[in-house]
C-alpha cells in the first residue's frame, strides 16, 4: 500500500473526528491555545493507538491466513467503513449550539476512545495488507491532531457548518482505498 493511499484513509478516518470536535469547538465558552492542543493531543494518541492495537490485532491472524484473503478482509474492512460513514453524513441531524462549561480532558479521552474505534479496525486491515507499522502510527497521529486543532478552531470561530459533507467526503476517501487495495492486491 502507498504512503499516499495510506494517508488518503488516515484523513477520511480523522474527518470523523473533525465533524465531532467541531460541533465540540462550537460549545465551548474559552478555547485557549494550551487547550486546543491540549485536546488535539488526546485525540492524537489515542488514534494512534488504536491503530497499534488493530495492527497487532491483525498479527493474531498472520499466520493462519493467505494473502488473498488477507486482502480480501482488508477491502471488506475499508468498504465498510466508507459505506459507515456516508450512512452518517446522509443520516446526520444538525446539533443545537450550547455552551458546554464541563467540557475537560477526561471527556475528551472518553470521546475520542468512542470514536477511534474505527481507526482500531483501519489498523487491522492494514495489519492483514503488512504495512509498515511507523508509518501507521505517524499518520494517524499526525491526521487526527491536526484534524481535531482545525475542528476546535473552526467550531469556536464559526459554528457547526457543512458537517455532512465532510462525513461524506471521509466516506469517500474510505471507499477509494477499498477500491484500491481490491484492484492493488486482488485483480
Amino acid at each position: 500500500m502507498s504512503v499516499w493511499m495510506m494517508m488518503l484513509a488516515c484523513v477520511g478516518l480523522a474527518l470523523d473526528d473533525f465533524i465531532l470536535m467541531m460541533g465540540k469547538g462550537a460549545t465551548l465558552k474559552d478555547l485557549t491555545a494550551e487547550k486546543t492542543m491540549t485536546y488535539a493531543g488526546i485525540f492524537g494518541l489515542v488514534n494512534m493507538s488504536a491503530a497499534l492495537v488493530g495492527y497487532l490485532i491483525s498479527s493474531l491472524f498472520e499466520n493462519i491466513l493467505m494473502i488473498k484473503l488477507n486482502a480480501t478482509l482488508c477491502a471488506l474492512i475499508f468498504l465498510l467503513l466508507g459505506l459507515l460513514f456516508v450512512h452518517k453524513a446522509v443520516t446526520r441531524k444538525s446539533i443545537e449550539e450550547r455552551l458546554d462549561l464541563s467540557f475537560n480532558r477526561k471527556q475528551c479521552a472518553k470521546i475520542a476512545a468512542i470514536t477511534n474505534i474505527t481507526t482500531l479496525f483501519y489498523g487491522v486491515g492494514n495489519g492483514l495488507m503488512n504495512t509498515s507499522l511507523l508509518l501507521l502510527m505517524l499518520c494517524a497521529f499526525a491526521t487526527c491532531f491536526v484534524a481535531v486543532l482545525s475542528a476546535l478552531r473552526i467550531g469556536y470561530s464559526y459554528g457547526y457548518r457543512f458537517a455532512r459533507g465532510i462525513q461524506g467526503v471521509g466516506g469517500a476517501l474510505l471507499l477509494l482505498m477499498a477500491v484500491n487495495v481490491w484492484f492493488v492486491f486482488l485483480r
